[in-house]
C-alpha cells in the first residue's frame, strides 16, 4: 500500500486533494511556536534564518535555552522538518520535541531543565516553506520548492528545485537525468546553493556550528523508518571510503535509532551508513562541522494517517533527548585565543586521528573562539591552524563523561609591535592659546588603536590637568576650561601590544583677554572741587594697556578725552575741566584682547572762581621782590607752597604762563624786576 500510495504522488494523482486537518499549515505552525514564545520568553526567541527563493516566506527557527534572547557559549542542536514540501510528518515530529522540552522544563524535569540551560536548541518545522503552503493548497505530491525555473510565472512540473540535494558538498558527484532535469522530482538545482532556503540553513550552520543536526524526512521512495548516519564516499567517486568518525557516527546513531519504536510496535528504527552521493543536509553538516547529523525517513510514507500522528511524535521523543543528552556527553571542546590580545580566534580544529582528505577544514566559532567535537573516550592530538599564526599540536585525554576542556593561544607568526611615539602638531611648542579650550592635535601613529593625552601644569607632570588614556582619534578637545598660564602636554600611542614612547614635551601658555578693571577714584558721583583730576583704578593682572574714556554725556558717543596709550592704573588730565558733570570709565587690553569695560562712574566739577596776579606768589595784592624770595624758599623746601593751590598747581607762581611751576618762573621774576616782560596768565584751569 505504501509503495502504491507513493506512485500516485509522483505521477500526480494526489492533485487537488484536501491537505490532512490534523497537520499543522504554515501558519497555524508559526502561530503555535509564536504562543510557546510569547508564554515562555525566558526560554523561548523567533528569529528568521531567511527568507524562500519565490514567494520570501519568513523561514522562522524556534530557540529554546535559557537567556534565549542572547547567544551564549553553549553548544547548539538543530532540528528541520519540511525539507520536501509533502513529507509533512517532519514538521509535526520538530513542534512536536519543542512542545514536549518546554512542557517538561514547566514541570521541573531534571533533564530537561539540564538540557535546556546548557545547550542552545534550535527547532526549523519548514525549511521549505513555499513548498509546505503549496502542498497546503491541495498539491499533496509536490516535493520540491516553488521556484520558477522557466520563468513564465506558472508553478507546473517544470520548477521546483530538490532542496535536500542543493548544498555544495557532494553536489557534482549528483549526476544523470533524475537530478540534472527542472522536471524531475529530485532535481538538484543549476548550481550549489542556488536556493535561498539552502543558503539560509548553511549561513546557520556556519554560525553556530551545531554539534546535532537531525533533518526529517518521510519516505516518498526507499526505506522507511531509517535513520542516515555519515559516511562512505566510493574511491571511484574521488572519496576515500569511510568517513573518519564513521565507527563514532555509526554508534551513535544505532543508539538513536534503537530508541525509536516503529509504526508496527515490533522493533525500533534502522541506522544506516549513508553515501556521499548528492548535496544533501546531513553531509553538508558533517563535512563542514563535525556534527552528528542524521536524515531520518519517519514513518512508512510521506503523509501519514492522522489517526498515527501523535503516535509517532511521541515515539520519536526518547531518540531526541539521547541525542541532547550526548551532546553534554564524551568529546574535546574549547576556546581558541590570541595569546598576545586574548581576542577569540576563528580557526582550524583537527583531530588528527579523526580527519582525512575527504572532510573540510572544521573552524571554532567566531564569537567566542569555541570549538567542539564529539568523540569516544580516548587519546587524542588536536592541531590548531590559523594564517597568521604559529600551528599548535595539543594532546589530550577525553573521558566516557562530559566534554574535556583544551583551551589554547596561539602565538602570532608577526607578533604585532607597540606603535610609535606620535609627533605633536599643535598648539606648537612655545605657543599662545587665546581662549579657554582649544584642539590639540597630533600626527597618528602607525598600529595605534587608541592615545593617551596628559596636560600639566608643569612640564615634569606631577600637577596633572587632565589625563584622558581612551582617544581613538588624533584630536582632543579639552573639557575643562583653561585658565591664564602655562600648560605642558605629551602624547604616548598604545595599541594591544604595549605602549610607545612618550612623544616631545610641548609648552603652550594660556592668555585670555584681561578682566574688567574697578575703578577706585573719583568714585560715583562724588563732586570735586578742582578742575585738574587725578584717576585710579585696579588694574587686571593679565592687562598690559589700558583705554580711558572721558565725556559729559553717560553714552560715550563721542568721548571728549581718550587715551590708549596707558600702562599704568593712573590718569591725569592736562586740560582742567569746566565746572559740570563728567563720565569715566576704564577699558583693560593684552594680546587676547579686550576686557569688558568698567562700570561707568559719574563725578561733577564745582571749583570756586579763583582771584590771583600771575606772579604774586605769595598772593599780598602786588608783584614784588618778596615773591621771588617766596618761590625760591619753596622750591628749597624751606618755606611753605604758594597759597593758592589748584590740584598742586600754584597759578600765582606761574610767571612765564606755561602752566607749570618751575625754576624758570624765578627767572621770569627776575628778569621783569630788571625791565622785562609782565607776568603772564596761561590761563591755566
Amino acid at each position: 500500500m505504501r509503495f502504491l500510495l507513493s506512485f500516485l504522488l509522483l505521477t500526480g494523482s494526489a492533485l487537488g486533494q484536501i491537505f490532512p486537518a490534523k497537520y499543522h499549515t504554515y501558519a497555524e505552525g508559526y502561530a503555535e511556536i509564536q504562543s510557546l514564545a510569547a508564554s515562555h520568553p525566558s526560554i523561548c526567541r523567533i528569529d528568521s534564518i531567511g527568507f524562500s527563493n519565490r514567494d520570501s516566506v519568513k523561514i522562522f527557527a524556534l530557540k529554546i535555552s535559557d537567556n534565549a534572547a542572547v547567544d551564549e557559549d553553549e553548544p547548539a542542536a538543530l532540528i528541520c522538518g519540511g525539507t520536501h514540501a509533502d513529507e509533512i510528518l517532519g514538521p509535526e515530529v520538530a513542534i512536536g520535541f519543542a512542545k514536549d522540552i518546554i512542557q517538561k522544563y514547566d514541570l521541573g524535569d531534571t533533564a530537561a531543565v539540564n538540557y535546556v540551560n546548557n545547550i542552545e536548541i534550535f527547532i526549523v518545522p519548514f525549511v521549505n516553506p513555499d513548498g509546505h503552503i503549496w502542498v497546503e493548497q491541495g498539491n499533496l505530491a509536490w516535493r520540491k520548492n516553488r521556484t520558477d525555473n522557466n520563468g513564465d510565472n506558472i508553478i507546473d512540473s517544470h520548477d521546483g528545485v530538490d532542496n535536500n540535494r542543493n548544498y555544495d558538498f557532494g553536489w557534482t558527484i549528483d549526476a544523470g537525468d533524475s537530478v540534472t532535469s527542472p522536471d524531475s522530482l529530485m532535481y538538484k538545482g543549476p548550481y550549489p546553493f542556488s536556493e535561498s532556503e539552502n543558503r539560509a540553513i548553511a549561513a546557520f550552520g556556519q554560525k553556530y556550528k551545531p554539534l546535532v543536526a537531525l533533518d526529517y524526512h518521510s519516505p516518498t521512495y526507499g526505506r522507511p523508518e531509517v535513520a542516515y548516519y555519515n559516511w562512505y564516499w566510493y574511491p571511484s567517486q574521488g572519496g576515500h571510503g569511510f568517513a573518519p568518525d564513521e565507527s563514532m557516527m555509526g554508534d551513535i546513531c544505532r543508539q538513536y535509532a534503537s530508541r525509536i519504536i516503529n509504526d508496527a510496535g515490533d522493533s525500533c528504527y534502522e541506522a544506516r551508513r549513508g553515501l556521499v552521493n548528492k548535496g544533501d543536509f546531513k553531509t553538508y553538516f558533517y563535512a563542514n562541522f563535525g556534527s552528528i547529523a542524521f536524515s531520518v525517513e519517519i514513518s512508512d510514507t510521506t503523509i501519514q494517517d492522522t489517526s498515527l500522528v501523535d503516535g509517532i511524535i511521541a515515539r520519536h521523543l526518547p531518540g531526541q533527548y539521547y541525542l541532547m543528552q550526548r551532546i553534554l556527553g564524551p568529546g574535546v571542546t574549547g576556546i581558541i585565543l590570541d595569546s598576545l590580545t586574548l581576542a577569540p580566534l576563528e580557526a582550524e580544529v583537527q583531530v588528527l586521528e579523526r580527519i582525512n582528505q575527504d572532510i573540510n577544514p572544521r573552524y571554532s566559532r567566531l564569537d567566542y573562539g569555541r570549538y567542539r567535537r564529539p568523540l569516544t573516550a580516548g587519546n587524542y592530538t588536536l592541531r590548531f591552524i590559523k594564517n597568521g599564526y604559529v600551528t599548535r599540536d595539543l594532546s589530550v585525554t577525553v573521558g566516557s563523561g562530559g566534554p574535556t576542556v583544551a583551551n589554547v593561544k596561539l602565538y602570532p607568526t608577526n607578533p604585532p609591535q607597540p606603535p610609535s611615539a606620535p609627533i605633536l602638531i599643535t598648539p606648537a611648542n612655545g605657543s599662545y592659546v587665546y581662549a579657554t579650550t582649544t584642539n590639540l592635535i597630533w600626527h597618528a601613529s602607525a598600529g595605534a588603536t587608541r592615545y593617551i593625552i596628559e596636560i600639566a601644569h608643569d612640564s615634569l607632570f606631577t600637577s596633572m590637568f587632565v589625563r584622558d588614556s581612551n582617544r581613538v582619534d588624533t584630536v582632543y578637545q579639552n573639557p575643562t576650561a583653561f585658565s591664564d598660564g602655562d600648560y605642558y602636554w605629551r602624547v604616548t600611542a598604545a595599541n594591544a601590544i604595549g605602549t610607545s614612547p612618550r612623544s616631545q614635551v610641548f609648552k603652550f601658555t594660556v592668555l585670555l583677554p584681561p578682566s574688567a578693571p574697578i575703578l577706585i577714584t573719583p568714585l560715583n558721583d562724588t563732586t570735586l572741587d578742582t578742575s585738574l583730576v587725578t584717576f585710579t583704578w585696579q588694574g587686571s593682572p593679565t592687562a598690559t594697556s589700558y583705554i580711558i574714556e572721558i565725556d559729559n554725556e553717560s553714552l560715550f558717543v563721542s568721548p571728549m578725552m581718550v587715551d590708549s596709550s596707558l600702562t599704568d592704573t593712573t590718569y591725569a588730565n592736562g586740560v582742567p575741566f569746566t565746572n559740570g558733570r563728567y563720565f569715566w570709565r576704564v577699558t583693560s587690553h593684552n594680546a587676547a584682547g579686550y576686557s569688558p569695560r568698567s562700570q561707568t562712574a559719574a563725578f561733577i566739577i564745582d571749583a570756586a572762581t579763583i582771584t590771583y596776579i600771575s606772579g604774586d606768589v605769595n598772593n599780598d595784592g602786588e608783584i614784588r621782590g618778596s615773591d621771588v624770595t617766596y618761590l625760591v624758599r619753596y622750591f628749597k623746601a624751606v618755606g611753605p607752597p604758594p597759597p593758592i593751590d589748584i590740584g598742586g598747581f600754584y597759578p600765582g607762581a606761574d610767571a612765564n604762563g606755561d602752566c607749570r611751576n618751575m625754576g624758570s618762573d624765578v627767572v621770569y621774576l627776575v628778569n621783569y624786576f630788571k625791565g622785562g616782560n609782565l607776568p603772564i596768565d596761561g590761563h591755566c584751569f
